[in-house]
């Protein structure tokens, strides 16, 4: 029995660069390690997100005692939050279902809380990188855009008055510095970033119906790709 496909952040933005990518690995399942130094060296690089996630999740749950954490912006993150009433879901985990397709978002940390009435979220999302990208590139990262569409409208089934202007993605890199990066949110964003899904969601299911007799590929996108050794449109580098 074939799995239904999920969408998420990773997968939209795939097909944002290649939808033929996007056919291989999402819809055919044909998962793909060239073993490349480039390629272990983002798997160990993966694994050490993965123990940075555990530590940062045992310091918010008052797992043991981390001394290293509570040196950290961590430390006051959590304080004030606290102070202020808001209720913390650690690795809080989105499913969502628009338009006969299944959406998901894992977030790191969800922070929720109510002031004079009116409801406030924080998402968290923590970084091991050692390169700070620009607010620019944050603003326009996938990640942003589908996990603040789908917090706003599961936080908005809810309460119904939720405004999206009280909603932010926060961004921290503690390797690098103490400060998050944050985008704010709004109704004019939840419109074009619905306009966006329902766009992919059409070009999404004349793939999976097998409808799509030429795909789109990113100037560039096939350099670095993992499946460009075999891949029938890997002569297609610069491709636009």
């Amino acid at each position: 029995m074939k799995r239904e496909l999920v969408l998420s952040q990773n997968s939209i933005k795939t097909l944002s660069q290649c939808s033929y990518k996007f056919k291989i690995k999402y819809v055919d399942r044909f998962f793909w390690n060239d073993f490349s130094p480039k390629n272990r060296e983002y798997n160990e690089g993966l694994k050490q997100g993965v123990d940075y996630h555990m530590r940062i999740r045992r310091f918010f749950q008052n797992v043991g005692h981390d001394e290293g954490m509570m040196r950290t912006k961590l430390s006051t993150i959590k304080s004030s939050y606290i102070e202020n009433g808001y209720k913390l879901y650690n690795e809080f985990k989105i499913n969502s279902f628009y338009k006969g397709r299944y959406f998901v978002a894992d977030i790191d940390m969800l922070a929720i809380g109510e002031d004079e009435g009116k409801i406030y979220a924080d998402i968290w999302d923590w970084k091991t990188d050692l390169v700070m990208p620009s607010q620019s590139n944050l603003e326009n990262r996938m990640q942003t855009k589908i996990y603040l569409i789908l917090t706003y409208e599961m936080i908005k089934s809810r309460y119904p008055d939720f405004d999206a202007r009280n909603l932010r993605m926060k961004y921290y890199y503690p390797r690098i510095d103490s400060y998050s990066r944050d985008i704010k949110f709004s109704k004019a964003q939840y419109l074009m970033t619905k306009k966006m899904i329902d766009a992919y969601l059409i070009e999404i299911n004349s793939i999976v119906l097998g409808n799509t007799t030429s795909y789109r590929i990113e100037k560039g996108a096939c350099k670095f790709c993992e499946y460009n050794k075999f891949c029938d449109f890997s002569e297609l580098t610069n491709r636009k």
